[in-house]
C-alpha cells in the first residue's frame, strides 16, 4: 500500500502517479528443425554455417560460445557463418525467438561429433585409449601428460592425406610438431575429414514467460507521461552470453514504451497520410536514459508485449480503473487532458 500513499499525496500536489503491471506466456522455438555443418580446417580454425540469420540479436557471438565450450576451444578459433543454403541443407530461418534454441542445440550437436572425431583420431596417434584425450584450449593432450600435447592446427594437417616433407617411416620428425609426436605414428589414409553435421528438432514449443510493472508521472495540463520507474522480470532458462540478454531486454522494453507512448499513425479527413517520415512518426532513441531492470533471465529476445500492455491501471482517486484498449489511442494531449480533469 505505500504506492497507493504516494500517489494519494502527490494527488494533493497536483500530480498524478501511476502504476501498472503487465504479465505474459510467450511461445517460442516452433518447428520443425535447424541444422548446421562444422569443419575443423587446417588452419586450426573451426567453422560452424547454420542456415539461421541474424537481424542484429547476437547470432554469431551466442553459436560461437556454444561451439567454443563444447568443442574445448578458445572463442577466436571459432568462425560462424549464416544464412548461406548452399552450405547447410536443413534449415528454416529467423523467427519466433527460435534461433538459439533450434540452431544452438545445432551447433552443439555438430560440434560434439567434430569433437568426437578429433578425440578418436588423437588416440590413434598417441596410442592411447580416447577417454584419456583432452581437448582444452585448442591442445589436444593426454590426460596427466602435458608432454603429449597438440594443437588443432597440427592435427587437422598430420591427417591431410598428402603428407610432408620430413615424414619418415610413417613417423613425423619435424621439430615443429614437438616432441611428442616424435614417437607418434600418423593416421594412414583415407584421413579423416573433420567435418560434422549436427541436427535439432523440438518437438513441441517451449514458453518463456516474465512480468513488467512500471510506475508514471502524469502531467494534468499536458498529457506528458514521464516513467519513474521500470521493472522487468523474465525468466527463460539458460543465459548465453549476459551482455546480449541485457541489450534485448532494454531494446524490447524501449519498444514497448515506444508503442504505448509515442508512435501513432494518422491520416487526414481525406484519408492521406500525415505521417509519412520520422519527423512526424515519433520513435524512442538513443538518448533515453537506462531502464532500472530486476533478475534478467532471458534465453531468446523478451516479448515487447507487456511493454505496451492494453491492461493500464491509470491515475485515479482511491480506485483502480482498467483501460482495456492499447495507449496508443490515448496520444492526443487534448483527450488526456480532458480525462485528467474529469478524474
Amino acid at each position: 500500500m505505500r504506492f497507493r500513499q504516494q500517489q494519494a499525496e502527490a494527488r494533493k500536489e497536483g500530480r498524478y502517479l501511476g502504476m501498472g503491471m503487465g504479465t505474459y506466456v510467450e511461445a517460442t522455438g516452433p518447428a520443425p528443425y535447424e541444422s548446421c555443418r562444422a569443419k575443423l580446417e587446417e588452419s586450426g580454425r573451426v567453422i560452424f554455417d547454420v542456415a539461421v540469420a541474424s537481424q542484429g540479436q547476437g547470432h554469431q557471438t551466442s553459436f560461437a560460445q556454444i561451439a567454443a565450450d563444447t568443442l574445448g576451444v578458445q572463442f577466436d578459433q571459432v568462425v560462424v557463418r549464416e544464412g548461406d543454403a548452399a552450405r547447410v541443407e536443413d534449415g528454416i530461418g529467423t523467427f519466433g525467438s527460435r534461433s538459439l534454441l533450434l540452431a544452438g542445440n545445432a551447433v552443439a550437436a555438430a560440434a560434439t561429433e567434430l569433437k568426437r572425431q578429433i578425440v578418436q583420431y588423437a588416440a590413434d596417434l598417441f596410442e592411447c585409449n580416447s577417454a584419456d584425450v583432452i581437448i582444452q584450449a585448442g591442445q589436444v593432450h593426454v590426460a596427466g601428460s602435458p608432454d603429449r600435447s597438440v594443437s588443432l592446427r597440427d592435427v587437422a594437417m598430420m591427417a591431410n592425406p598428402i603428407g610432408y616433407p620430413g615424414e619418415r617411416d610413417g613417423m613425423v620428425v619435424g621439430p615443429a610438431y614437438g616432441d611428442a609426436l616424435l614417437r607418434a605414428k600418423t593416421k594412414p589414409a583415407p584421413a579423416p575429414t573433420f567435418e560434422a553435421r549436427g541436427y535439432f528438432g523440438a518437438g513441441q514449443q517451449l514458453y518463456g514467460s516474465g512480468v513488467h510493472a512500471a510506475t508514471v508521472e502524469v502531467d494534468p495540463q499536458t498529457g506528458r507521461v514521464q516513467i519513474l520507474k521500470y521493472i522487468v522480470v523474465h525468466d527463460c532458462g539458460r543465459i548465453i552470453n549476459p551482455a546480449i540478454v541485457e541489450g534485448q531486454i532494454m531494446g524490447g522494453v524501449a519498444q514497448g514504451i515506444g508503442g504505448a507512448l509515442l508512435e501513432r499513425l494518422r491520416w487526414d479527413e481525406t484519408g492521406q497520410p500525415q505521417t509519412t517520415s520520422f519527423m512526424d512518426f515519433r520513435l524512442p532513441t538513443a538518448p533515453w536514459r537506462r531502464l532500472a531492470y530486476e533478475s534478467p533471465r532471458c534465453r531468446s529476445s523478451p516479448p515487447m508485449s507487456a511493454g505496451c500492455c492494453a491492461r493500464r491501471w491509470l491515475p485515479s482517486r482511491g480506485r483502480h480503473r482498467r483501460v482495456w484498449t492499447l495507449p496508443r489511442v490515448r496520444h492526443r494531449q487534448d483527450a488526456a487532458s480532458a480525462w485528467l480533469g474529469r478524474h
